[in-house]
C-alpha cells in the first residue's frame, strides 16, 4: 500500500524529535569555563574531577600574594581575629583532600576545624553548611579578618564552601587539588556570584 505524502512527512517529524528528545542536556556545572565574559580561573570543588573535561580552558593560578595581607594594620582586626588569620596563612600550600583535617591533606571545612582546634577555640563542625549555622551573621561591610566567609551552588546545591576573610578583600580556603589552600581576592568574578554570607565564630 502506497503511504501519502503528508503521512510520510507526520511520521518523519514524529521520529526526529524523538531522537531530539532522547538526547541528554548536558547541564554539569564547570567552574573553569567561559562565564559572564571572563576566563574562569579554576575554583574549588569538592567533588572536582582530578582532569578538566575536554571543552575545558587552560586554568590560571587562582592564589593571591599572601605577603600583601597585614593583619596588624587592618583597623577592624581584633586579637582573636588576627590569630584565625595567622593561624590558617600557616597552612598554605598544603594539598587539598576531601574530608582531610591536617597537614596531609585537607579540605574547606577540615581547614576550619583545624584552624579552630589549633587555637583551642571552641570545637566546630566540619561541614559547610553546619558552620554557616554557627556564629553571628556579618554583613560583607562589616567583615573583619578571621570571619568566615561563605558561598553556595558550587559543587552542590546549597552552602558547599568556606573560607577565612584574612583583610585586604582576600580569604584563605582550601580550594581545589591543584593549588591546596590558597589565598583568594572575595572580588573574583566566580566567587562574587557564588558569595552566601559571612559568621562569626570568635
Amino acid at each position: 500500500m502506497r503511504i501519502a505524502p503528508f503521512l510520510f512527512g507526520l511520521i518523519l517529524v514524529a521520529d526526529l524529535s524523538g531522537i531530539a528528545s532522547a538526547a541528554p542536556i548536558n547541564r554539569t556545572h564547570r567552574p573553569w569555563l567561559m562565564m559572564g565574559g571572563h576566563k574562569q580561573r579554576e575554583v574549588f570543588s569538592e567533588s572536582e574531577p582530578e582532569t578538566p573535561q575536554s571543552d575545558s580552558l587552560t586554568p590560571t593560578p587562582s592564589s593571591s600574594d599572601s605577603r600583601s595581607i597585614t593583619v596588624e594594620n587592618d583597623p577592624r582586626a581584633t586579637p582573636e581575629g588576627s590569630k584565625v588569620v595567622k593561624q590558617a596563612l600557616k597552612y598554605e600550600g598544603t594539598r587539598y583532600r576531601f574530608g582531610g583535617t591536617g597537614k596531609r591533606g585537607i579540605d574547606c571545612s577540615g581547614l576550619v576545624a583545624r584552624i579552630y582546634e589549633d587555637l583551642k577555640y571552641k570545637r566546630v563542625p566540619h561541614a559547610s553548611a553546619a558552620l554557616y549555622n554557627s556564629g553571628s551573621p556579618v554583613s560583607l561591610s562589616a567583615l573583619r579578618p578571621g570571619d568566615l566567609v561563605f558561598f553556595k551552588n558550587t559543587y552542590r546545591r546549597g552552602i558547599s564552601h568556606v573560607g577565612i576573610y584574612a583583610g585586604s578583600n582576600k580569604f584563605i580556603h582550601a580550594s581545589n587539588r591543584r593549588h591546596g589552600v590558597t589565598v583568594t581576592a572575595l572580588s573574583d568574578p566566580y566567587f562574587q556570584i557564588h558569595y552566601a554570607g559571612a559568621r562569626r565564630l570568635y
